[in-house]
């Protein structure tokens, strides 16, 4: 089975290839340098929860620092994962955008 990163990739060289082979807005060039460095930091990201979820299979008193502290970490994860959702989502509005203005 494929990771998420990998989809994330796979969807970016997709959005990357319309942008190329339609010469759209030059603009586009920052944009996908840009996300470029998100799938990178994406994929560290991925890689630090992988090693910081070893730590998650004792469970603490639900008043424990210990607790607390996980869980500040999985809230950041996913705050963090969230926000590279979106980004490339943007993007993929954008190419919509721009496809939907060349049909009419």
């Amino acid at each position: 089975m494929k990771d998420l990163i990998s989809y994330f990739s796979e969807t970016f060289n997709y959005l990357e290839g319309i942008i190329i082979e339609n010469q759209l807005d030059k603009n586009f060039e920052n944009k996908l340098n840009e996300q470029k460095e998100n799938l990178e930091d994406f994929r560290n990201l991925i890689n630090q929860y992988e090693k910081d979820m070893l730590d998650f299979n004792s469970f603490e008193s639900i008043g424990s620092d210990e607790t607390l502290d996980k869980l500040m970490k999985i809230h950041k994860f996913i705050t963090d994962f969230e926000w590279h959702i979106s980004e490339i989502s943007e993007l993929k509005d954008e190419v919509i955008k721009i496809c939907s203005s060349k049909r009419e």
